[in-house]
């Protein structure tokens, strides 16, 4: 059984060396055995569904050449524990991509990348999320769907104003806000919430954010706040 992938620049055939440039769609998919993959050739694209179902696979290393992850490339993967190995250089992560990977721990919303639906569906092991930021335009509707054991949201600290949209039901209990937000977006998710936290670079708390958020029971402001919106906290147990 093959547990160890080594994919170089160039191979040797009948005496001739060949600069490799592409793998194929589903090139890997269903390796039970595979563990480790290293891929070195300057390649830009993981195709679709390359790893899907490698369930025992737990060590990735991937060029920096890498701007795009394809749909369902790890899908069902459920030995990733996380996603250290992203290329600097990475721009897109396909619908799917991570769908099924149960042992991640943690899900993070990446600045400067955009995530297709679905990204980090099923993720059932994972039990924090971290938004670093969202791109404009971005549809945060389907991103973790299914991962029905997250506790914890963090927005990461920045004086920039963030548009998340309406993120979907999860079991969020704690929350950290640490940006100004245009909209309320715990609409799907708020009855679960127990405690909020706002950093420092929050200057306002939107209208209706966690109204009717029944089982908030604190709220830690930092130091900056000057407004509070209409019914932000009404009907929750403060």
């Amino acid at each position: 059984a093959v547990t160890s992938v080594v994919i170089p620049e160039t191979i040797e055939f009948e005496g001739k060396s060949y600069v490799l440039t592409e793998i194929s769609e589903r090139a890997f998919g269903h390796q039970l055995d595979l563990v480790s993959v290293t891929i070195e050739m300057p390649l830009e694209a993981i195709p679709v569904e390359c790893f899907i179902g490698c369930m025992k696979l737990s060590s990735v290393n991937l060029p920096e050449t890498v701007v795009s992850i394809g749909d369902y490339a790890f899908g069902n993967c459920q030995a990733l524990t996380d996603l250290d190995f992203f290329p600097a250089n990475l721009k897109y992560v396909g619908a799917g991509a991570f769908s099924g990977c149960s042992g991640l721990k943690e899900i993070v919303i990446r600045k400067g990348l955009e995530y297709g639906d679905n990204a980090f569906g099923n993720c059932s092991g994972a039990t924090s999320m971290i938004i670093e930021d969202i791109p404009q335009g971005s549809n945060t509707n389907f991103w973790y769907y299914g991962c029905e054991n997250l506790k914890t949201l963090r927005i990461e600290d920045s004086k920039e104003i963030l548009s998340i949209g309406s993120l979907p039901d999860a079991p969020f209990e704690e929350v950290y806000i640490g940006r100004n937000l245009t909209d309320t977006p715990f609409e799907n998710c708020k009855y679960s919430i127990e405690t909020v936290t706002f950093g420092e670079c929050v200057t306002s708390v939107p209208n209706s954010i966690f109204e009717n958020s029944t089982n908030l029971n604190s709220v830690v402001f930092g130091n900056n706040i000057n407004y509070i919106g209409w019914s932000a906290f009404a009907n929750t147990s403060l």
